[in-house]
């Protein structure tokens, strides 16, 4: 599992390059603050989003959502559900709401660098699968092969779970599936 320094080590993607080293000199700065005031800081490092507030971008948006809206527009068509790479990937996924009531228990804290994660790994064919069950495509699945990204990536939790008991009350998967469920139900209406 990622720990929290292991996200400062070596140079970012190139594609990542402004936003990384924007919130690595963010970090410096809080350092700074901590070092000359005592200022008390907590710094999320967020794991992989779903849920409320997430947004669609077409080939740049988080997976899940991208795999929601893909499967909302082939529903009744016939046609698979492409997904990038070959399924074999897994993420820490983290519902929003999660993620929330985790950033509202450190709010007050001096944590420094944290995950907000929930050190659980579901992979991407589970998820694609899942969808293209709820969604009834009667495509099934194809996967594209192209940016299947680093194998596996989960993050720790330890330092976490230290500042938070509502950690162990995370269940991604099951969020995770309701988060499904409940897009196709609201996309869909009179499909459900």
């Amino acid at each position: 599992p990622l720990i929290e320094g292991d996200w400062l080590i070596g140079n970012p993607h190139q594609s990542e390059m402004g936003y990384a080293f924007s919130k690595r000199h963010s970090l410096s700065y809080l350092e700074m603050l901590h070092s000359i005031n005592g200022t008390k800081f907590v710094y999320g490092l967020l794991t992989n989003l779903f849920g409320s507030g997430d947004r669609f971008l077409e080939g740049r948006g988080h997976v899940v959502v991208s795999l929601l809206e893909k499967a909302a527009r082939i529903h009744n068509s016939g046609a698979p559900l492409e997904v990038w790479g070959e399924g074999t990937a897994s993420r820490d996924f983290l519902s929003t709401k999660a993620a929330t009531g985790l950033l509202i228990d450190l709010i007050d804290k001096h944590v420094g660098i944290v995950n907000i994660a929930s050190g659980q790994e579901i992979s991407i064919r589970e998820i694609a699968n899942k969808i293209a069950e709820v969604f009834e495509l009667e495509g099934g699945i194809r996967f594209v092969g192209i940016n299947q990204g680093i194998t596996g990536r989960v993050c720790s939790t330890e330092k976490l779970e230290k500042f938070s008991r509502t950690v162990s009350e995370i269940d991604s998967k099951k969020d995770l599936w309701n988060e499904i469920k409940n897009y196709k139900e609201n996309k869909l209406p009179n499909q459900s």
